[in-house]
């Protein structure tokens, strides 16, 4: 696949022969990565500060700190409404 905003980080320091390299792909504002780990989440929020761009994952999730566990989307914006009644009552 070729493609000009793909990029690999060939000295990942977990990186061996083909496994354990870290890709990620730049597109609108974006950069998508799989999995980071916290070495890779640094130098990708680094990039993303040079370039205006947010690094997000493949679920959707925003990562904003390398120890960041990253935030749906969804759980941004869903608010769970105030309960009412008792549990048990359905009417």
């Amino acid at each position: 696949m070729i493609d000009d905003g793909i990029a690999v980080w060939t000295e990942h320091p977990t990186a061996t022969s083909g496994t354990g390299l870290a890709w990620m792909h730049h597109r609108n504002g974006e950069i998508f990565v799989k999995q980071p780990d916290q070495e890779f989440l640094a130098k990708m929020l680094a990039i993303a500060s040079d370039l205006d761009a947010v690094v997000v994952g493949d679920d959707g999730e925003k990562y904003t700190s390398p120890d960041s566990h990253g935030i749906l989307p969804a759980v941004c914006r869903s608010r769970t409404p105030p309960i009412t009644k008792p549990w048990w009552r359905f009417w």
